[in-house]
Order: structure tokens, then C-alpha cells, then sequence
């Protein structure tokens, strides 16, 4: 079966008497709004414009480029935009992997996120990575979310088969862009419980 041809479904649409924690090997996790929330904190002009422009971030050249009107030096651009992540970002659950590890041993925690490439380093000086197994980063990877091609070279990293993979982002266009590439997926609300919302697939 290629990539994409297995039929849409979510962890809602699952069958009874499915058991999720034996079909996942991998879950995936958005980076914010799944694991850290923005504080409530009150940024520079500057710093609320350039804050704006994170999401589908290609690569660093191509953000600075973006943001150019705003911040002509590149450099200082780039500078200002890690200050905004070491400061707007907290965590939502500090003990969510370790939990999620101890009550699920053999599956494979990852984070897939669109941002620039800054990103990677604050999330392993903010989380405790030991559960975490790769960090996927838009700005590296040249990809982003909601395409295809984002999922699919998640998919091929593992090297195991689309429907072994359970996505968590709080973004619905994220979601269904997974479910294409034929991942399960679920959909994080504001004030949603993480660590429950995953067991509750798993254990659907």
C-alpha cells in the first residue's frame, strides 16, 4: 500500500474492541499549544510582529526573509525571534513523557513541529528529552505541516507503515494533514487534558 491510500480516519472513527497501544509504535506531538501554552506576557511592538510569523517556517533564511519590513538585519531578526521562544513558551505538563513512558514502554515519543530551527534547542533545554526521541523542525526539514511530504518523512525516518503512527497537534488543518498521509490523528483543545486524550485513544 503507498503512502496517502489508506482510507481517512480519526481516533474517533475507531472500531470497538481496538487496542491502540498495541497498533501504535510512534506518537507524534506538536510542539505549541500540545506541550507548552503561551504565558500571558506582553511583548515589544517589534517582538508581537515578528512573533506572528512563526508557524510554517520553510527554513531560517526564508522566516528573516518573511520578516524583513520588520527587521532588515537578519541576524538581529533571528536573535529577537529565539529571545520570543525562551520567553513566551510554558510548559503545559512537565512529567507528561515520563508518565506516558512508564504506562506505555515500547512506543516511540517524538515531536513534530512547525517553527524555525531555534526551536530544537529550546525545547531540549526546556523538557526533559530522555523519552524523546526525535524532534522534527520545519526549518530543517524544509517541510512543513499540513503537507504530506512533513508526514511522510516522519514515516520514512521510522520506517514503519502510516498506520502505526498517532499525531497529537491542536491544529484541525495539522490533523487532517496526517490523517492524508494516513496516520491516526487527534485534535488538542484549549484546556484539553494531553496525557488523557492519548490514553484514551490508546486504550479505545
Amino acid at each position: 500500500m503507498r503512502l496517502g491510500e489508506r482510507p481517512q480516519v480519526s481516533w474517533q472513527s475507531m472500531t470497538a474492541g481496538t487496542k491502540g497501544a498495541d497498533m501504535i509504535k510512534v506518537i507524534v506531538f506538536d510542539y505549541g499549544g500540545v506541550l507548552v501554552r503561551e504565558k500571558d506576557i506582553e511583548l515589544t511592538d517589534v517582538e508581537d510582529k515578528l512573533e506572528r510569523f512563526f508557524g510554517k517556517n520553510y527554513s531560517d533564511e526564508k522566516y528573516a526573509k518573511q520578516v524583513n519590513k520588520i527587521e532588515p538585519n537578519s541576524a538581529k531578526a533571528l536573535k529577537t525571534a529565539k529571545n520570543i521562544i525562551d520567553i513566551l513558551y510554558e510548559i503545559k505538563d512537565k512529567d507528561l513523557f515520563s508518565r506516558l513512558n512508564k504506562k506505555y514502554p515500547d512506543i516511540i515519543f517524538a515531536i513534530g513541529t512547525n517553527h524555525i530551527s531555534y526551536i530544537e534547542k529550546h525545547i531540549k533545554e526546556t523538557l526533559d528529552i530522555k523519552h524523546i526521541d526525535k524532534i522534527f523542525v520545519s526549518a530543517k526539514m524544509n517541510k512543513v505541516k499540513p503537507h504530506l511530504n512533513f508526514y511522510r518523512e516522519i514515516i520514512k525516518y521510522y520506517k514503519l507503515k502510516p498506520e502505526e503512527f498517532l499525531f497529537v497537534d491542536d491544529n484541525q488543518e495539522n490533523v487532517d494533514g496526517a490523517i492524508k498521509a494516513g496516520m491516526y490523528a487527534i485534535k488538542i483543545n484549549r484546556g484539553d487534558n494531553v496525557f488523557k486524550k492519548v490514553c484514551e485513544f490508546l486504550e479505545g
